[in-house]
């Protein structure tokens, strides 16, 4: 959806020349030519997609934290911080002109002051009612099609399903416990990521049963007390890094976090960070992050 159509066209935006595969290749998104769009992007899911596609904006918001919670694709060191993400600096972004920015609905409040300054479209990876695998798919083919560069973007889809494909057949031959995917919030209280999540999306492809059955919002996630999490005695707990000085005390301390059935038995198994409200490429680094980490564990479920 175009907020604002100022003298924005398609053919703005073609002529650079992006590679997806350099991304997979390398581990660093490929650079955008000089005379390819001028793109600011102030959702992390969007600009990791961007990323994985090879498209390389000049700004984002809040790069120190894309840098701690998303942290892959790596950011180039061209990219700009615009700031908070909730208020990111307009006349930073007003001095960079962009030729289009990216936004998601969760920045609905600040939408009207940024067409101000350029087009604003809008793609949501998130919504009520639908899956976040599928959309997320869905936004990498229209962020591909805005830059001109549809065929990376088809090549980004392709790669990443594959990966996913194949930590599938990986694990098939497997018995791999139901796992409990978290986010540790505090010595008391966490994140545990179940139906409409995107982690959830990748576990159903890959084949591994999530543990956590209970409701979850539309962002794919509900926030649960230590003990709600006790009755789970056969389930592999995963904490997405990073964890606070805090709880990591208190894993080594605590008697409510390290008597929970599940660490005693498998350990708390703590994962590099992954975009958990991410996109596809997010998706794909789930899925080869959660082989590595329940594979070793395969046996202990017998």
């Amino acid at each position: 959806m175009m907020m604002h159509t100022g003298n924005f066209t398609r053919r703005a935006f073609l002529g650079g020349s992006f590679s997806a595969l350099s991304l997979f290749c390398t581990g660093a998104p490929a650079q955008a030519s000089a005379k390819g769009p001028r793109i600011i992007i102030a959702d992390w899911a969007l600009a990791e997609t961007a990323l994985g596609i090879g498209v390389v904006p000049v700004g984002i918001t809040d790069r120190p934290g894309y840098d701690t919670w998303v942290s892959r694709p790596a950011l180039p060191g061209s990219i700009l911080n615009l700031g908070n993400r909730f208020q990111p600096n307009l006349e930073r972004i007003a001095a960079i002109k962009p030729d289009l920015i990216l936004a998601s609905s969760y920045f609905a409040n600040m939408q009207p002051a940024l067409a101000q300054i350029a087009p604003v479209e809008k793609i949501d990876i998130y919504t009520p009612d639908g899956d976040p695998f599928e959309q997320a798919t869905t936004a990498a083919l229209r962020i591909g099609d805005l830059a001109g560069a549809t065929q990376s973007a088809h090549q980004f889809i392709s790669q990443c399903h594959a990966r996913i494909e194949t930590t599938a057949i990986d694990l098939k031959p497997r018995t791999i416990p139901p796992v409990l995917l978290t986010n540790l919030l505090s010595t008391r209280h966490m994140r545990v990521f179940g139906a409409h999540s995107l982690l959830q999306g990748v576990l159903d492809r890959v084949g591994v049963s999530n543990a956590w059955q209970g409701s979850s919002n539309y962002w794919g996630f509900a926030t649960v007390s230590v003990d709600q999490l006790a009755p789970y005695d056969n389930a592999i707990m995963v904490a997405f890094e990073p964890i606070s000085d805090t709880v990591n005390q208190a894993l080594e301390q605590s008697p409510i976090l390290t008597k929970l059935p599940a660490i005693q038995r498998f350990g708390l198994q703590k994962m590099a960070p992954v975009a958990t409200f991410g996109g596809l490429f997010a998706a794909a680094r789930f899925a080869e992050l959660l082989r590595n980490t329940v594979t070793p564990l395969a046996a202990r479920s017998l």
